[in-house]
């Protein structure tokens, strides 16, 4: 029986917060590095909490069933149920910036480093995205990333120079 896509944000929420308490386990660390879909809420504390998509965007996800199903994952199904309540973080101003910092921090205390694709999405109601900065305009398609190309600016995803 192929795992149940989130039905509302408080499971989300719930599955987030699971993959930060089970991180430590071997199961869910050693797949870290891989990702490139993340999600992320504030936690009471005000820390930033991570999960993969194929974790958040499933019903009950735990480190057993995240090793046990995760061929049966399809993380397009999640980023498209999980769009309804979050959108993508620009990662070219300085609240994207953050939040690419610190998931960073997340991943090296695992002893893993972050996938260079790796994009983080925030619940809509905070997310500090500017209109023409939304996913599909031509803003967005564009990035910089000193990283790729050497910060020169380039198509999102893709190693080609824009002008």
């Amino acid at each position: 029986m192929p795992p149940k896509l989130v039905a509302d944000f408080t499971q989300v929420v719930e599955n987030i917060e699971r993959f930060n308490r089970d991180l430590a386990q071997a199961s869910l660390a050693d797949k870290i590095a891989y990702v490139r879909a993340w999600y992320a809420v504030k936690a009471a504390t005000g820390e930033w909490l991570f999960a993969p998509s194929k974790f958040a965007g499933y019903v009950g996800s735990n480190a057993e069933s995240y090793r046990d199903e995760l061929a049966d994952r399809d993380g397009r199904e999640t980023e498209r149920g999980l769009s309804q309540w979050f959108v993508e973080a620009d990662p070219n101003d300085r609240f994207g910036r953050e939040l690419l910092a610190r998931l960073r921090e997340t991943v090296a205390a695992q002893g893993k480093v972050l996938n260079a694709l790796a994009r983080v999405h925030v619940p809509k109601d905070i997310a500090d995205a500017k209109p023409a900065a939304r996913p599909g305009s031509e803003r967005w398609r564009i990035t910089a990333d000193e990283r790729v190309l050497g910060g020169k600016p380039c198509i999102r995803g893709l190693r080609i120079r824009v002008a």
